[in-house]
């Protein structure tokens, strides 16, 4: 089987859907109840509107494994991250997302990993460019909607940082780009919630109760 995957034709990468959809079958054949945890605000909207089990979710699940599968195929040929060029990291990650039961509904984790991809992604297209102040931002910004998502993937600013020091020489200067993305969508957020009196709720699920 994972030589249809071998391929270095990145259309080819409809196969994933396939995939998934091998992998997420049982949700539908055999539905169970499941109820999300450690989930933050973005993730409370989408399952207010929606709610955490049931065909729509699962699908939307699906199409976000998909997606990510996907653009980590991209991201993966684009910055020659491996000698090949092939559909298997995004297979792998398919996998690997797929392995445990709660990951087989709408966790809060593959919402908040769409946009972590795009900080990846930005994060990456700092190398060797002397103008990348708004990438340098973005990986801050996306990494903290990531978190609207997830709370406890704020710790990927510290791994922001990191990479950002791995790929250009230390700049202050930079570290602060990256860190204002990062308050952004908190200062953002904070004040939507204070204007109509969800401040307190926002801190206590954002914080209090994910950490």
């Amino acid at each position: 089987m994972l030589t249809f995957f071998r391929t270095n034709q990145l259309l080819f990468s409809v196969l994933l859907l396939f995939y998934v959809g091998f992998l997420h079958a049982g949700v539908f054949v055999n539905p169970v109840i499941w109820q999300p945890a450690g989930f933050g605000i973005f993730s409370q909207w989408v399952y207010h509107t929606i709610g955490a089990t049931g065909t729509l979710p699962s699908m939307i699940a699906m199409a976000l494994l998909f997606i990510q599968g996907t653009a980590i195929n991209v991201i993966a040929a684009n910055h020659r991250l491996a000698d090949t060029v092939t559909l298997f990291p995004g297979l792998f990650y398919i996998l690997i997302a797929s392995a445990l039961p709660e990951f087989l509904h709408l966790s809060p984790l593959h919402m908040a990993n769409t946009f972590l991809l795009i900080a990846i992604s930005e994060l990456l297209k700092v190398y060797k460019n002397p103008s990348c102040a708004n990438n340098i931002f973005n990986v801050g910004f996306w990494v903290a909607v990531a978190s609207l998502f997830y709370p406890s993937y704020l710790i990927f600013i510290v791994f922001g940082l990191t990479g950002l020091n791995s790929l250009r020489a230390y700049s202050f200067k930079e570290w602060l780009m990256l860190l204002s993305g990062a308050l952004v969508p908190y200062i953002l957020m904070g004040t939507y919630t204070f204007w109509v009196d969800q401040f307190g709720a926002f801190l206590n699920l954002q914080f209090v109760q994910s950490f």
